[in-house]
């Protein structure tokens, strides 16, 4: 299996490198379906260094455009971004580099059978399943919960709104989440990965965390392999990467680094910092178990807005919206897709987590008595 490293100093003229990793797809794209899947955590402008580049986008589908493909660009964002994936994507520049082809992934969810130990059925972007090829662009960063976050982590955004925080939930430690992430990723493997590795991330990601010049492009059809270097350029085991450790255990992809090719010079990134601190498995627990499940916001409808047209109730993957003199969710078969809100022309349905409902009333009741 072969990873390309390819040298590039700056975000401002990526056509080589980008030629050279879609050679890897073949030649005959005419026609093709093919999902462009960046990284897009929430609205992040892109100096912040969260998000895939606008740039690499930009160029990966002006090239594919270029070749005849039918393109598509979009994910699914993080918690920060639930229920928002327009607006995550307007303020990355990354819907204005997709030249067109942008598609907000929570319009279309599908609900699936899920080859796991922690859930039996997930909601997936349909785009998923109907695309004829998936190249991804994941970011070069570390995650405190799973140490790296590459080709294999970006197919977590496969997953459409809440799901995530549903499976955070169930996989409740460092290892089992780990684990949860390889269940997602062999759902449907990306045909091509090129990561984004101009500008890394280090210490505490996935945000908010020190930026690191790395100055490569990384590309691979094995995204293993690819995270695998990834894993070697920052100096840590594999063994120490759950996801990786389980991707290599199922043969999802090459581990072995004396079976990669490498294509360009692979090096240690001097004095490169990861989130090894032994606290963070603990912590890890303590959020999946107890935080995340407090902080999943759920659907509500603002009875002034709503019209009752049903385009929530259509929209719903799991017909758990009915419509007659006003719109009702029913919470206990809700499976926080947010596809009512995404889908909503009125703006009516609003996600709202328990922070706000409760800062809400609050306020509501201090207004009350004054």
């Amino acid at each position: 299996m072969k990873v390309i490293i390819c040298d590039v100093p700056d975000y401002q003229d990526l056509s080589g490198p980008v030629t050279r990793s879609l050679a890897e797809l073949g030649s005959d794209l005419s026609g093709r379906a093919v999902l462009v899947k960046p990284n897009i955590l929430g609205r992040y402008p892109p100096e912040k260094g969260v998000n895939t580049h606008p740039a690499l986008v930009r160029e990966v589908v002006r090239q594919l455009l270029g070749a005849g493909a039918r393109v598509w660009v979009g994910d699914n964002s993080g918690v920060g971004g639930y229920g928002a994936n327009e607006g995550s994507a307007e303020v990355s520049g990354i819907k204005e580099a997709s030249l067109g082809c942008y598609r907000n992934l929570a319009r279309h969810g599908k609900e699936i059978s899920f080859s796991s130990r922690f859930l039996t059925r997930v909601v997936v972007s349909r785009e998923i399943l109907e695309a004829d090829l998936i190249v991804s662009l994941p970011k070069f960063k570390t995650h405190s919960l799973t140490v790296l976050t590459g080709a294999v982590k970006n197919t977590f955004g496969y997953l459409v709104g809440g799901e995530k925080s549903r499976l955070h939930c169930a996989a409740s430690t460092f290892e089992d989440f780990g684990e949860a992430v390889v269940d997602v990723f062999q759902i449907r493997p990306p045909d091509l990965s090129i990561m984004d590795g101009v500008v890394a991330m280090e210490g505490y990601g996935p945000n908010n965390a020190p930026l690191r010049r790395v100055g490569k492009i990384i590309a691979s059809r094995d995204a293993v392999a690819l995270d695998r270097v990834m894993a070697e350029m920052t100096g840590i085991s594999p063994d120490r990467v759950p996801f990786l450790r389980v991707a290599g255990e199922r043969g999802a992809g090459v581990l072995d680094l004396g079976r990669i090719e490498i294509e360009g010079t692979l090096e240690r990134i001097p004095g490169f910092r990861l989130p090894l601190n032994p606290v963070v498995s603990p912590i890890g627990r303590i959020v999946n178990r107890f935080v995340y499940p407090f902080l999943i916001p759920r659907p509500a409808v603002d009875r002034g807005k709503c019209t009752t047209c049903g385009e929530c109730a259509r929209a719903c993957p799991v017909g758990a919206i009915a419509v007659d003199e006003k719109v009702r969710i029913d919470t206990g078969r809700c499976i926080l897709c947010y596809c009512c809100n995404e889908l909503c022309p009125e703006q009516a349905i609003q996600i709202r987590g328990r922070v706000r409902r409760i800062l809400g009333f609050a306020s509501r009741a201090l207004r009350s008595r004054s």
